[in-house]
């Protein structure tokens, strides 16, 4: 896998609701080396820093440059277009539109493409999720851990460089949890560099190479996943009082 070195780059970045800040001058940097979690209770500023990094949102202060360019003020399908792409914490498909379907339309972002490859490349996914017997099936469907895995392959289908995933473990049951690790190590082992937000344990140690913690919008932990229980800060916002010998594990 070619070295990219550091390909996000997130510069004192700020975003306000009726006065709050959601997220409050937050830097930090994702390189290719990188499988970044993203984790905080809730109302930490998580979702809203996805929102931010992938268009959603206008930041209210504050750059992203994905890949030694500005990314702020383009639109989402313009990010996707440059290599960000994002799954949501809610179902985003096309209810009405086939299993096939859904995954083709991944590859909108993706300019020059013949329907045939997009057909090939639909086609093995459908094999890599093993939602082959559901292919013709309208995706409304579709079991609940059926949809999460394929809301990630539509969004492989557009070849991202940088995968963002908002709880992809959440809702499933454990053997869904352990495919869906096994999958993303897959896609990160062929080159894309994975963030996501996630709240099971065991998907986070199985797949973070670092964590950041959020609160309130602030960043009060970036580090290694095994090392973060025993930041005092995190402790305290966790578990209510600082100094205990705590575990991230399942």
């Amino acid at each position: 896998m070619k070295s990219l070195g550091q390909i996000l780059e997130v510069t004192n970045l700020s975003k306000s609701f009726d006065g709050i800040r959601a997220v409050d001058d937050l830097s930090f940097d994702v390189s290719d080396q990188d499988t970044l979690a993203l984790l905080g209770p809730n109302g930490a500023g998580k979702s809203t820093l996805i929102n931010l990094l992938t268009g959603v949102y206008s930041p209210g202060h504050g750059n992203v440059r994905f890949q030694g360019k500005d990314i702020v003020g383009l639109r989402m399908h313009e990010i996707a277009q440059r290599g960000i792409v994002r799954t949501f914490q809610r179902s985003r498909l096309f209810d009405e539109l086939s299993v096939l379907d859904n995954l083709s339309i991944g590859a909108i972002a993706r300019n020059r493409i013949s329907l045939g490859v997009i057909m090939s490349e639909a086609g093995n996914w459908l094999k890599r999720l093993n939602l082959q017997t559901f292919r013709n099936m309208q995706a409304r469907s579709l079991p609940f851990g059926h949809k999460r895995l394929l809301e990630i392959g539509r969004a492989m289908m557009a070849r991202p460089q940088l995968l963002i995933l908002d709880e992809p473990g959440a809702g499933m049951s454990v053997d869904e949890q352990a495919f869906v690790v096994g999958l993303l190590k897959e896609i990160r082992q062929a080159g894309t560099v994975l963030m996501f937000v996630e709240h099971v344990s065991h998907v986070i140690l199985s797949l973070a190479t670092r964590v950041i913690v959020l609160h309130y919008g602030r960043k009060i932990y970036d580090g290694d996943p095994t090392q973060m229980a025993l930041e005092p800060e995190v402790q305290k916002i966790y578990y209510g009082r600082s100094g205990l010998n705590v575990s991230v594990g399942p």
